[in-house]
């Protein structure tokens, strides 16, 4: 479990007039930082490939039983969830692709 001090860094770090955005999950309403960029990757050739990424920040308790091919929704567009790490912080990750 983490400590209260992250807790309350973490209602800070995701107040929408800040940093977060506001995103559905399972029927309930979550905020989270959403990323949607390109990124470098190694091809481990020695070449280097763009790729997209897709990555969405969040409170752990928000997604509980969090599954592959779950939706969430931001900004009325659908992604389906494909990867998630969760450290044991209360901070979870995702990782997400366009439906």
């Amino acid at each position: 479990m983490p400590g209260n001090f992250l807790t309350n860094d973490m209602s800070k770090i995701l107040k929408t007039t800040a940093f977060a955005v506001t995103a559905t999950y399972d029927g309930t309403v979550v905020t989270g930082i959403f990323d949607d960029e390109d990124t470098e990757v190694a091809m481990g050739d020695g070449t280097i490939r763009i790729a997209h990424q897709c990555q969405f920040s969040g409170r752990t308790e928000d997604f509980d039983g969090i599954a592959e091919n779950d939706i969430l929704v931001i900004a009325g567009v659908t992604y389906n969830i494909r990867a998630w790490m969760d450290d044991g912080t209360g901070s979870i990750d995702i990782e997400m692709e366009k439906d």
